[in-house]
This record gives structure tokens, C-alpha cells and sequence, in this order.
């Protein structure tokens, strides 16, 4: 596998971290860190996973050297970046050509024998250009599963079949139990992504409307789990904490630490955010995670909570009613669990 996402999310870190552990439990692993910064190799904590190759070579030394094994008879796999697909290339003609010429150098892989793989991927409606790019992606791998029902059913109605729903691959860390670092004294946490229009003022009302819902004197907390989410969410601690006054309202940046992210959220009793990996860490923890999305958006949040049965954690952030939000059941992300690792047994078992 190789390296190349948003550096400042830990969401990322997370996946592409369980993604290489699924891998190296079952077979030996390389991977490629020439595209990514130190700082996010420690963020996914690459140095401790067993079975595995660092690469830090120059670009491409990899894909040579996969190329090489293939032909010398070797099986060999190649593991996509995984993540959200579409509304990536939109109109953009460069990352059209760079998409395809990536493409290109998949097909090429494939040619010689390498099995190209992606996995933990949701789409959602595409444009042209994206559906193109994907049409023929779809004929390169080797496998191409999808991580919940709904982005099953859009490409399909696309013409473009999947070999299967394979759960996000943060299910992975059910493998093992959530540590929990104390008392479970924090009522609210919101953390949300800023950078796609999110209506500041509306926000702060709601997570004011849900604090003061919330019992007297109780502890309220902002989360960072995105670098450039920071300057966003230190702005609403700053106006909650100014009403609250900063006793009741605290601040967190994890987003370099899976390890802090867990230890807040084990400390939270529900956690409202528009971000995917925020509410399933905090789930893992413990926490109850809530979606607050506007109706009809983020379909691969809203895809993903219908497939777990929490479809009553959805809240529309735009005319909200949050009743009725339950924690997810232990018995459905265990069988998440159970259900990714017997998709990798399948997948890299000997043929």
C-alpha cells in the first residue's frame, strides 16, 4: 500500500493504520511512505506494525518492485488509498488527467500480474468525469468492495458492479477492547468540519440549545480531530465558554493522537459532529455518536448509520428533534469486526 491522503486527519490515520494491520495479520506487507510526512507516519503509528516494510525510497521504487515480484511469480497485492471517492476530480481538468493517468499506471500493474485492490471506499453521485475515471478503475482491481448498501446501489445503477460491502475499516479497532482513562463526566462534544459552508451561528445555537438541556453545572467539550478544523472549533469553544464560562467548556486537538482521541471521547456521553471517523472513535469509546447533517447530505454518513440500524442518530441540522439517540450496539460492531476480517481472510487467502 502507499500512502497519500489528508494529513491532518486522523480519520485517515485510522483507516489507512487498520488497513495495513488487516493486511500484515495475514501477509507480509509493504509500505510505500515516500508520499507522506513523518509527522503522519507517527499520527498512524506505522513503526508498530508487525509483518512490514517501510519504504521511504523515491517515488515509484515500490510499483517496480511489485511489478518485479508479479512477474517472477509471486502473488502480490496492491491496496488503493481508502476513504470517500467522487467529488474528487469534479471539473478539474488537472486531476481528470492525473486520475487517469494513475489509472494508467494501474492497468499497467495489473498487466503484470498485480492485483490492485480498494476497499473502505463510499461513493457518492459523481460527475462525468469522476464516473469515468471509475468505470475504468473498476476494470483494473483485482477486488473493489464499498462500505455500505447505498454506495453499492449508486454504482450499480451506474453500471459499474462491486465485489461486495466490506465494513469501514475502523471496525478493525473492535478487534480489541475501547481503554477507558476515566469517569464518564463530559455531557456534550461537538466537532465538525468547517470548510464546506458550515453555518457557524446555527451551530452554536444548537450546541448552547443542547447545554442548557444538559444538567447543571455539567462539563461540555469542542474537538479538533482534523488540523484544519482547529481554527473553526477553537472559535466555538471560545463563544461557549465566554456563555458557560471556561470551567464547563473545554478544548481538545487530537488529531495527531488516536490515543487522545479515545481518551476524550471515553470521557463523553454523546458526541455531535458532521465527521465520519469522529463519531465511530467515539463510539468505540463508548460515546453516543449523533450525526448533525443537513437532510440529504453527507450520504456516506447517513449510508453507513442506516446499515448499523442508527438511523434515529441522524439529526437534521437544520430543523433538529434529538430524541431518541442510542449508543451503537456492541453486538453489531462486533459483528463489523468480524465481518472485515473474514472479508481479508477471503481476500488475500492462497489461490
Amino acid at each position: 500500500m502507499s500512502v497519500k491522503t489528508q494529513f491532518d486527519n486522523l480519520g485517515d490515520a485510522l483507516i489507512n493504520r487498520e488497513l495495513a494491520r488487516l493486511i500484515a495479520a495475514r501477509i507480509p506487507l509493504s509500505i510505500d511512505l515516500s508520499r507522506s510526512p513523518e509527522s503522519f507516519h507517527a499520527t498512524m503509528g506505522v513503526e508498530g506494525i508487525a509483518n512490514t516494510r517501510l519504504v521511504h525510497g523515491p517515488r515509484g521504487r515500490m510499483m517496480l518492485a511489485m511489478a518485479a515480484a508479479a512477474l517472477s511469480g509471486q502473488r502480490c497485492y496492491f491496496f488503493l488509498n481508502p476513504g470517500g471517492l467522487g467529488g474528487g476530480v469534479g471539473d478539474s481538468s488537472r486531476a481528470f488527467i492525473s486520475s487517469i493517468i494513475y489509472n494508467l499506471v494501474l492497468f499497467g500493474l495489473k498487466m503484470v500480474g498485480v492485483k490492485v485492490c480498494l476497499a473502505g471506499v463510499s461513493f457518492e453521485p459523481m460527475t462525468r468525469r469522476e464516473l469515468l475515471v471509475t468505470r475504468f478503475r473498476r476494470t483494473i482491481c483485482h477486488s473493489f468492495s464499498v462500505r455500505d448498501k447505498e454506495s453499492a446501489r449508486y454504482l450499480e445503477s451506474q453500471g459499474i458492479p462491486v465485489d461486495g460491502i466490506a465494513p469501514d475499516l475502523s471496525f478493525n479497532l473492535y478487534d480489541e477492547p475501547a481503554q477507558m482513562t476515566g469517569p464518564r463526566d463530559i455531557a456534550t462534544a461537538y466537532s465538525f468540519r468547517a470548510d464546506r459552508g458550515l453555518d457557524m451561528e446555527r451551530l452554536s445555537a444548537l450546541a448552547m440549545d443542547l447545554i442548557d438541556a444538559s444538567p447543571a453545572g455539567s462539563i461540555h467539550a469542542v474537538v479538533s480531530q482534523v488540523g484544519r478544523d482547529n481554527a473553526a472549533m477553537y472559535s466555538l469553544y471560545e463563544k461557549l465558554s465566554a456563555s458557560y464560562g471556561p470551567d464547563r467548556i473545554i478544548f481538545v486537538d487530537c488529531h495527531q493522537s488516536m490515543d487522545d482521541a479515545s481518551a476524550i471521547y471515553s470521557r463523553v456521553e454523546s458526541l455531535y459532529s458532521n465527521r465520519l471517523h469522529a463519531l465511530l472513535v467515539a463510539a468505540h469509546a463508548g460515546s453516543v455518536p449523533v450525526a448533525l447533517i443537513p437532510q440529504g447530505k453527507q450520504k456516506k454518513i447517513s449510508a453507513l448509520f442506516t446499515d448499523l440500524g442508527l438511523s434515529g442518530n441522524i439529526i437534521d441540522f437544520n430543523a433538529p428533534t434529538p430524541s431518541g439517540c442510542a449508543p451503537m450496539r456492541r453486538d453489531t460492531a462486533y459483528r463489523q469486526c468480524e465481518q472485515l476480517n473474514a472479508f481479508f481472510d477471503q481476500l488475500l487467502s492462497a489461490r
